[in-house]
This record gives structure tokens, sequence and C-alpha cells, in this order.
């Protein structure tokens, strides 16, 4: 448990609005991350936050070992950086002073994710941890998914679809949640007991509970729901619509 860090997210479906929050959140002293899960949006992102005045370096596995070490001084001595980086980034991340963690896209996983975040704000002080994401990163990771199941043996494959299944799930629910954000992620590793009242800092303890639902509406959003779900994310908002409204479209 980490009563310093912050924790929140928020879809935010299109890249620009996304970099626009991005910015508002690295407007801090001390250093950032930026999580990214591919290296084109990486690359992108860091012009966005250049143009926008911000001292941002990339960081993955595509860069030259050069470019890579230069960005890992800037991060080290620097008074203020913004580092935008795959996984990659991670061996040797020990600076004390990170006041954000952000991921511009969802992990596949609730472990990868703490264990990211977790680098915000090992000196002790307020550091925020937030988690951008949209319907389209579950699709991505169900395809890296798909991908990694051809290097398991035949008869594991069925095993291995639905622990990575569930592993997705999990962080969706995180994501998505309304309840406390770090009693989810301290359910996630077996320990229930320690927020029974939540954290009080993160997003979802910071907003008042919402007023209770009609069951009409509630009603809507379950056939809203039923039709997403059988959809299995192939189509968008539109299609949606049209299945559960009756439409005669073809």
């Amino acid at each position: 448990y980490r009563p310093n860090l912050c924790f929140a997210a928020a879809m935010e479906a299109g890249t620009r609005r996304r970099a626009e929050r991005i910015l508002e959140e690295t407007d801090v002293d001390g250093a950032s991350i930026v999580y990214c899960s591919s290296r084109k949006r990486v690359d992108e992102l860091v012009e966005d936050l250049r143009k926008k005045g911000r001292p941002a370096y990339a960081y993955h596995a595509g860069l030259e070992p050069e470019v890579r070490a230069n960005a890992h001084s800037h991060f080290r001595d620097d008074a203020r950086v913004v580092i935008v980086a795959t996984n990659a980034f991670g061996m040797g991340v020990d600076r004390p002073d990170v006041r954000a963690v952000i991921h511009a896209q969802m992990p596949g996983t609730v472990e990868a994710y703490y264990q990211e975040a977790g680098r915000a704000g090992r000196d002790g002080l307020p550091a925020k941890c937030l988690l951008l994401h949209s319907p389209g990163d579950i699709a991505i990771h169900q395809f890296f998914n798909r991908q990694s199941v051809e290097s398991v043996p035949l008869e594991k494959r069925e095993e291995w679809e639905k622990y990575r299944q569930d592993q997705l799930d999990l962080i969706r629910r995180y994501a998505y949640g309304a309840g406390c954000r770090q009693q989810a992620i301290m359910d996630y590793f077996g320990d229930a007991e320690t927020l029974p009242k939540g954290c009080g800092r993160c997003d979802n303890c910071q907003t008042p509970e919402a007023p209770p639902v009609d069951d009409k509406t509630q009603e809507t959003v379950r056939i809203l729901l039923s039709g997403a779900a059988r959809l299995d994310g192939r189509f968008g908002s539109g299609h949606l619509a049209d299945l559960v409204t009756g439409s005669e479209s073809a």
C-alpha cells in the first residue's frame, strides 16, 4: 500500500484529447513518465509534447543505444523532465521524485500496471498515477493475446487463453470501476483488509456517490451492455445503436 499515490483513470477515446490530458498532468516539478503501448505512439507523443514546450524524451527498444542513454541521462539529471516510453523503460528507474506516471493506453494486466505506476513518489511525497484508456485498447491486447497463444503447446492453449482473458478482464474492471482504486489493487494482490473504507485519495474516493439509478435506466444499460458483448469489440458505437434500436439497415 502506497498512501502517497493518487490513482485515477479516465476514458479518453481521441488521441488529441489524450495528448491534452497528458500535457495537463505533466506540468509539474520533478520527473514524469508516460507509458505507451507502441513505439509509434511514443514517437508521436514526444513530438506533441515538445511542440508545447515540454522537455520530453523518447525511450523504446527501436532507438539507438546512445539515444536511449541520452534519455536516461536527462531523466536522471534534469530537474524537470518527461520520459515517454514503452515498458522497455523499467529496470534501473530509481529516481525518487517522479511526480506523475501516466499510462496513455491500458496495460494488459493489473500487475504490470502497478509495477509501472509504483515508480511514482518513491520519496514519499504526493504523486499521481493516471490511466487513460479507450475501448480500442482492449482490442489491441486481444490481438496480442491471440498472437501469444501460438507459442504455447497445443494442449495448454485453452488454459492460456482463459488466463490471458481473465487478466485483461481484471485491468478493464479496474479502469471502469467505481470503487476505490487502491483497494482494487490491494484486492488483486490478496490484501483485501488494507483499505476497508477506501484510500480517500483516488478519483473515485474523491467523487461524491452518485444518486440511485431508476429501473428504466438500468434496463437500458443492460440492453446496451448485452448488445456490446455480442459485438465483441468488432464494431463501433453506430453499429451498436443500430443493433439495439432494431435498425433495418443492411
